[in-house]
């Protein structure tokens, strides 16, 4: 799918405008599902939207245009093509999250689709010819949002904490997916100030003071604020990280389902430890263990890829002509 230029976001205050053409995901057991649509009254509308629908109790599927009829919106968050709304549908649906992603992209819509997963054993080989260049190969739009968080130019009443320090520094938020509303399902986000750290591949000695003050301050910071103690949060870092600016998760020990599982989180701590004990470079010689679903552009990737046997033979076919 082709990258379109982001409308400048707008504010809804209702989905009577959004015309669903496919379910992507649904969950009946999290009440929980994503939706691909529309919305054909806007200035773009021909560009895909994702949105996501979290409630007490979803209507039945041949129910939800008239769903989106009655169900006004109050803006949470708005920034680039990322918006969060608290739903107010009418009676006897109950209340719900809105998470609209729009224009959404192929990556966007596929991380959204329900898919087969699997589990993949990255080698510093495998990452360097192929993850590597993926990574490389990202639009600075994918993260644009992240990027107008640190210079300020949105979510700026929702920042946590903030060290500006510019090799140290960090940003705390809370994390789209917590309302806020109850601090055991406490979920917040650190974004680094510093910029140009992709993903934990990169890390190296002289990240270990950025990483040692983000897990301080950031516990901190979470204390002081929502009262949840250091030892009720799981600090851990993605990899593969769902965008590619260095940052980190603070999720309270009672939340489930935000990522916290094996083969995807990595404890702040540990790697600390890690880098501490094998050597700062550690994660860059490393195998790490990755999921990958397989509408990820880069699991179709990986299973293109030869191991690097064409580049050897290539190699051994120069050497005996010379």
């Amino acid at each position: 799918m082709a990258s379109a230029e982001a409308p400048a976001p707008t504010m809804l205050s209702s989905l009577e405008g959004f015309v669903m053409e496919q379910v992507l995901m649904e969950d009946k057991r999290t009440k929980f599902a994503a939706l691909l649509g529309k919305f054909p009254g806007s200035s773009t509308p021909d560009l895909p939207a994702v949105v996501r629908l979290s409630a007490r109790a979803l209507p039945e599927q041949g129910q939800l245009p008239a769903f989106f009829a009655v169900t006004a919106l109050t803006n949470v968050m708005l920034n680039n093509v990322y918006s969060k709304y608290v739903g107010h549908p009418a009676a006897p649906h109950g209340g719900l999250n809105v998470d609209i992603v729009y224009p959404a992209s192929a990556k966007d819509i596929s991380r959204n689709t329900e898919q087969t997963y699997h589990m993949v054993r990255e080698t510093p080989a495998m990452h360097a010819a192929v993850v590597a260049p993926h990574i490389a190969a990202q639009p600075q739009s994918r993260i644009q949002w992240v990027l107008n968080i640190l210079d300020k130019q949105a979510e700026t009443e929702r920042i946590v904490f903030e060290d500006p320090h510019p090799q140290t520094g960090f940003i705390i938020l809370p994390d789209q997916k917590w309302d806020q509303t109850q601090s055991q399902q406490l979920y917040c986000t650190a974004i680094t100030v510093q910029r140009g750290l992709t993903s934990l591949r990169q890390l190296t000695g002289e990240h270990l003071p950025l990483l040692k003050n983000i897990l301080d301050k950031g516990c901190q910071a979470l204390t002081d604020k929502f009262g949840v103690s250091r030892d009720e949060l799981r600090v851990y870092l993605h990899y593969l990280p769902s965008y590619f600016h260095l940052h980190v998760h603070f999720v309270h020990l009672k939340s489930q389902g935000f990522g916290n599982e094996a083969g995807k989180a990595v404890l702040l701590q540990d790697v600390i430890d890690n880098m501490e004990t094998f050597g700062g470079d550690c994660y860059s010689r490393m195998t790490l263990n990755i999921t990958l679903g397989e509408e990820d552009e880069l699991w179709k990737k990986l299973k293109a890829w030869d191991g690097g046997e064409a580049a050897a033979k290539k190699q051994k076919l120069d050497s005996t002509t010379q």
